[in-house]
């Protein structure tokens, strides 16, 4: 899995694509379907928190929220937050 840090206004956010489907994975070591080996991926969420400023700035790949919780600029696109 790759995921992406970003520098925005509030702070680094965490873009984790397919690291996580869902807001609550990230806060409940929730993992994703398919693993292969569930201590590297539970390390990988442990390392993206240490580099989110905040939980609030972690953002999962498939999470419905996404599309309803955040503002619309282009055709399936949101702004997660400024840059």
């Amino acid at each position: 899995m790759q995921a992406l840090a970003v520098n925005t206004a509030k702070g680094r956010a965490i873009v984790g694509s397919d690291v996580a489907h869902f807001f609550v994975s990230y806060r409940n070591d929730i993992p994703s379907a398919i693993i292969t080996d569930m201590r590297a991926w539970m390390k990988t969420y442990d390392k993206l928190r240490a580099k989110a400023s905040s939980l609030d700035l972690m953002f999962p790949g498939h999470d419905p929220a996404l599309l309803e919780n955040f503002p619309k600029i282009a055709e399936d696109v949101v702004r997660l937050v400024e840059v």
